[in-house]
């Protein structure tokens, strides 16, 4: 049974014999409690210790109890884990966990029941918007807070969402770069630029001129892109469709595009002699050097020969692609989209 008793060296209470899951033996009461506030504070727990001995106490409560009076670094782990398990890559979680510990080291917060205050993310936004940054970096420590909370519900480690019903700020409002298409003329600048520039990040210049028209015709990101392979392709006629995985998409949905027959018929004759199992856009014998965003680039570690090819495959030369590889064939749509491309 818990005791109350009184530290004459530090000059304060402590509560000594504490058995409860979630506490330690020994409980040291801030320096400055009064009598009367240690009292209750005993009177708590013994009530605690009796429920647990007499079985009325909810195992639920004390459960939350327990995650409340956890440090806040426990949850980031687990919340960590969590969105790994889900299958997220591993660059977005680091940014999401690396954005949500930025956001508690500045807010101050120590455990979840913090987070209920939310004058301390307003301050901390503020002080951001203070320092020039735009409203989408404003906006997103109260993104990565409302996403770690909605977790702390569904994981049964809170009971409310304090952000709940809360809206982000508008990035239309103050859009610090504004997005546009490329003119008709930059277009065509985009895709003469390999041919002058010749070999660059490891890539011939048919290759990334081949990459930029895919590129411009599918709006597909850098990711979407460098995973496409000869079979992602389907050919009906004088048109095709490029399919992307969902591991590929940033929505996790398998997409599917209609090439205009012009280009078309360009991927169809880049194409043919290309590697079956091999990305369309990378160059078989080279590993290409990491570079900043917005360059084709793709990890050494992507340049591996997969292991279900054949070892007679021949890896070739950059430039000109090499008769003696595994020609492609390319084979009928047979999804949804061949109807509509063959009418």
């Amino acid at each position: 049974m818990a005791s109350l008793q009184f530290d004459r060296t530090r000059k304060q209470f402590v509560i000594a014999g504490v058995n409860l899951p979630d506490s330690p033996t020994k409980i040291r009461l801030p320096r400055g409690t009064s009598k009367a506030e240690a009292e209750d504070a005993l009177t708590q727990i013994k009530t605690r210790e009796l429920g647990r001995r007499l079985g009325t106490v909810d195992e639920a409560s004390e459960r939350l109890r327990a995650f409340r009076a956890a440090p806040i670094e426990e949850h980031l782990a687990a919340f960590e884990k969590a969105l790994l398990a889900k299958g997220n890559k591993e660059k977005h979680v680091n940014e999401t966990v690396a954005e949500l510990r930025r956001v508690v080291a500045g807010c101050g917060y120590a455990t979840i029941t913090d987070l209920e205050d939310l004058s301390r993310l307003d301050a901390y936004r503020a002080d951001l918007r203070a320092k020039g940054r735009g409203e989408r970096t404003c906006g997103k420590p109260l993104v990565v807070v409302k996403q770690f909370c909605r977790w702390l519900v569904t994981s049964n480690r809170a009971t409310r969402d304090p952000y709940c019903g809360i809206k982000g700020p508008s990035e239309a409002t103050d859009r610090l770069h504004a997005r546009r298409a490329l003119t008709p003329a930059q277009c065509v600048a985009l895709l003469e630029a390999p041919a002058k520039v010749g070999m660059s990040y490891n890539l011939d210049p048919e290759t990334r001129s081949m990459a930029y028209l895919v590129a411009l015709n599918t709006g597909f990101r850098l990711g979407s892109l460098i995973s496409l392979v000869p079979e992602s392709f389907r050919f009906v006629n004088d048109r095709a469709a490029v399919t992307v995985q969902s591991g590929r998409v940033k929505n996790k949905k398998a997409i599917t595009i209609t090439l205009k027959p012009t280009v078309a018929a360009a991927v169809r004759q880049f194409l043919l002699g290309s590697p079956l199992a091999f990305p369309c856009f990378l160059c078989p014998s080279c590993t290409p050097p990491r570079c900043s965003g917005g360059t084709l680039r793709r990890r050494a570690s992507s340049t591996r020969r997969p292991k279900d090819a054949p070892t007679s495959t021949p890896y070739g030369t950059p430039t000109p692609r090499s008769p003696r590889r595994l020609a492609f064939t390319p084979r009928p749509c047979r999804d949804s989209s061949a109807t509509r491309m063959s009418t």
